[in-house]
């Protein structure tokens, strides 16, 4: 069974001005479409996987997912993809978790493509902040941007590291723990083997809920930055 990390969700106010405030810290951030739930995104993405979803209610109405949004701003979950949805929920069952059933997910684009998944919560509900949610992409994406931002490493503080880790090791990854921390592997391994990607979590309260660090073509990076939550850390693009 694979797993890899696949995207943080941001719950925000406005997606236009959301977005208007990532590019001008110089990223990507393109609307992404609409679910049938009433929610409505913008994809903060380049040419790798993992992406930052911008996400907002589209619909002045009541649901679980919409009113999960409304209620919160900022970093309020993230998912981990699998290729196999019912094994990994097979997988977690047996380490003691309690997903719950899958669940058809789709997303019109702007450009009328239809994207399609499956998800299951492993929290108690829509978008926990506690533990991640798993999605089976039925229809891919197709890749972002070629100069759009690539995430290399993201730093989150969830309430029982102990737990996530748990998680992870049964659907296969393979976390690491340093004193407080703990890092995973996250997208695709280099082929030398070095580990490109990280995931570290530092609940000593000293920095921010969230941290992104990201590689941006054509830029030197620059200072890091706090948008919507989340501590950006720019770097240059790799050269060579």
């Amino acid at each position: 069974m694979a797993a890899r990390f696949d995207h943080l969700v941001v719950a925000v106010e406005d997606l236009d001005d959301a977005a208007a405030r990532w590019r001008a810290a110089g990223l990507s951030a393109e609307r992404g479409g609409a679910h049938p739930v009433g929610t409505e995104n913008v994809l903060v993405r380049g040419p790798g996987a993992a992406y930052v979803e911008l996400i907002a209610a589209g619909r002045d109405e009541s649901n679980p997912w919409l009113d999960r949004i409304r209620s919160a701003r900022g970093p309020i979950s993230w998912a981990v993809a699998v290729d196999d949805l019912d094994e990994a929920r097979t997988s977690l069952l047996a380490a003691g978790f309690e997903p719950g059933p899958p669940v058809p997910g789709s997303r019109r684009t702007p450009d009328g493509e239809l994207l399609e998944w499956r998800v299951c919560d492993v929290g108690p509900g829509p978008y926990d902040g506690s533990l991640p949610f798993l999605i089976e992409w039925m229809t891919p994406m197709g890749a972002g941007p070629p100069d759009g931002p690539v995430v290399e490493s993201l730093v989150l503080t969830p309430p029982d590291p102990g737990r996530v880790s748990d998680l992870l090791v049964a659907l296969g990854l393979d976390p690491v723990r340093h004193g407080e921390g703990l890092g995973l592997q996250v997208g695709e391994p280099r082929d030398d083997g070095s580990a490109r990607w990280s995931m570290v979590w530092d609940d000593d309260g000293s920095v921010p809920a969230v941290t992104l660090e990201l590689t941006v073509a054509g830029t030197d990076g620059g200072p890091a930055v706090v948008l919507d939550g989340v501590a950006l850390v720019r770097w240059p693009a790799r050269r060579g």
